[in-house]
């Protein structure tokens, strides 16, 4: 029984033309294409959900402020703890400079406007990385940007990621929630119920879908230990579901199965599970009821932020976030 999570099928286009209605199409044509494959019995094997634009789509965009207004308000309220400012200002006066010189003399190469170091923010900064690596994925012609100055993009990204977009555990269960709740229905129904007999589902999104999982699978320390954590365009989650060849002489069904997670092939050390590359399947069913939010949609336009941001809890080690 596999799970595959796919960040934008590894299709994204090319910044200069990005065309993702185009994207869009053909991840829904792909997806068409793959759910054909059947068991010999003839039953379909897969289970196929292909992100969309949709306003009210709480499956692959509740991150998104325009679908939760709350996530919203709640990164508001991060960005203004003294935490973000002081980072903020720190890093902008740093970086400034030398990146709009950089793309300044590039721009045309580059696919941005013209910019100025006091009109940066630390998003536009994210953004400008996020279209660099798009461009990179796709092996374009583009001037390559100093080791250095990558090297401070990258940590000021996987600050913006981990401690502002999913900088607090409300945001992160939004961004998870329906996904949850029907993984959970998936796995019960076909190993408890027998009624689901789709082996393989594959859930074809973005990488922001992709850091939010990975925010609740890991722990800070753990995503700061490898700059693959950033989710590289083209990238993937997978859990495998396997049942334990001894016997397990027990009363509970679930004992009798154990799950892998894997990121784009490597073997994860799930914290839920005592950071074991080999998790009980009791602990992820019990990990995917308790980060489901009911009546997401109704919460999401409370506008009561719930959970106070644990950002200003972070400290950055000396060689930056």
């Amino acid at each position: 029984f596999f799970f595959f999570f796919q960040a934008e099928d590894g299709i994204r286009d090319f910044c200069l033309s990005r065309g993702l209605g185009d994207v869009y199409k053909r991840q829904e044509e792909g997806s068409a294409e793959i759910a054909r494959y059947s068991f010999p019995t003839g039953m379909p094997a897969v289970h196929v959900r292909v992100t969309n634009e949709k306003h009210s789509d709480y499956f692959f965009h509740a991150h998104k402020s325009y679908v939760c207004p709350l996530v919203g308000e709640t990164q508001k309220k991060i960005k203004d703890t003294d935490f973000f400012r002081n980072y903020s200002r720190a890093v902008l006066t740093e970086i400034s400079p030398p990146l709009a010189e950089v793309l300044n003399s590039e721009r045309n190469a580059l696919g941005v406007e013209d910019i100025h170091p006091a009109g940066l923010t630390l998003r536009r900064v994210k953004r400008i990385y996020d279209g660099y690596k798009v461009n990179s994925f796709h092996k374009a012609r583009i001037p390559p940007l100093p080791r250095k100055l990558l090297k401070r993009l990258h940590e000021i990204q996987f600050f913006y990621v981990y401690h502002v977009k999913y900088g607090d555990h409300f945001i992160k269960r939004a961004t998870v929630s329906e996904l949850f709740r029907e993984m959970h229905e998936l796995i019960v129904g076909r190993l408890l119920h027998q009624t689901v007999s789709h082996k393989l589902l594959l859930y074809s999104a973005h990488d922001s879908n992709l850091e939010g999982f990975l925010s609740l699978l890991l722990s800070i320390e753990e995503l700061r230990s490898s700059p693959d954590f950033l989710p590289p365009f083209g990238s993937m989650i997978s859990m495998e579901i396997h049942k334990r060849e001894e016997a397990v002489q027990t009363d509970d069904w679930m004992d009798a199965y154990y799950v892998k997670f894997l990121f784009n092939k490597r073997l994860l050390r799930i914290k839920m599970c005592d950071e074991k590359e080999e998790c009980p399947l009791g602990k992820l069913l019990h990990f995917l009821e308790k980060n489901q939010l009911p009546n997401l949609a109704e919460l999401c336009h409370s506008h009561k932020v719930s959970h106070n941001p644990h950002v200003k809890k972070f400290s950055c080690p000396a060689e930056g976030c």
